[in-house]
C-alpha cells in the first residue's frame, strides 16, 4: 500500500470513536442511575432491602461496564502489538512465497488449469491494487476532513412567513 501506516491510522480513528460513544454511554448510564436514585428516595413505600438491592444492579452495572472497557482496551493493545510486530507485511510475504513456489512448477499443470491460474493471480493483484488505492483515498478523506468549530450555533428560531 502506498501508505504503510493506513491501518494504524484506521485504528486509531475507530478507538476514538468508541471512547467517544463509551463515555457518552457512561453518562447515560450516571444520569440513568441518578434518575432511579430519586425515584427510589422520593418513594416511602420501598424499604431498606429493596434500596440496597437496587444499589447492587447498578454496582453490578458499573462491574460489567468496566471489564467491556478493559476488554475492549486489551483488544486494542493486541492490535497494535500486532501492526508493530509488522505480522501482516510478514503474512503477505510468506504467502507470496508460497504462491510463488507453487506457480513456478506450473510445468506440469495442463494448459488449461495454468491459464485459470495466471487469471485469478491477475485478478488478485488487481483487487490488491483497487484496496489498497481505496484505503490511500480514505486516508487523504481523512486527512481533509476539518471537525466543526466548537460552539457552533444554530439558529433555531422559526421565521415568519411572510406572503
Amino acid at each position: 500500500m502506498g501508505n504503510p501506516n493506513a491501518f494504524k491510522q484506521i485504528m486509531a480513528l475507530h478507538k476514538t470513536s468508541f471512547k467517544n460513544c463509551f463515555s457518552i454511554m457512561l453518562m447515560y448510564q450516571n444520569q440513568a442511575e441518578k434518575l432511579i436514585q430519586t425515584l427510589v428516595n422520593c418513594i416511602p413505600e420501598i424499604n431498606d432491602d429493596s434500596k440496597k438491592i437496587i444499589s447492587q444492579w447498578g454496582d453490578v452495572y458499573k462491574q460489567g461496564f468496566e471489564n467491556l472497557r478493559k476488554a475492549v482496551d486489551d483488544g486494542y493493545a493486541r492490535i497494535e502489538e500486532f501492526f508493530n510486530k509488522n505480522a501482516i507485511s510478514m503474512f503477505h510475504d510468506q504467502t507470496e512465497k508460497m504462491f510463488s513456489a507453487f506457480f513456478n512448477q506450473t510445468n506440469w499443470m495442463p494448459d488449461d488449469l495454468r491459464k485459470t491460474v495466471d487469471e485469478l493471480t491477475d485478478i488478485h493483484k488487481k483487487s490488491c491494487e483497487n484496496f489498497s488505492k481505496q484505503v490511500d483515498e480514505s486516508i487523504r478523506c481523512m486527512e481533509n476532513f476539518k471537525p466543526a468549530e466548537k460552539g457552533l450555533k444554530t439558529d433555531t428560531k422559526k421565521k415568519k412567513l411572510t406572503p
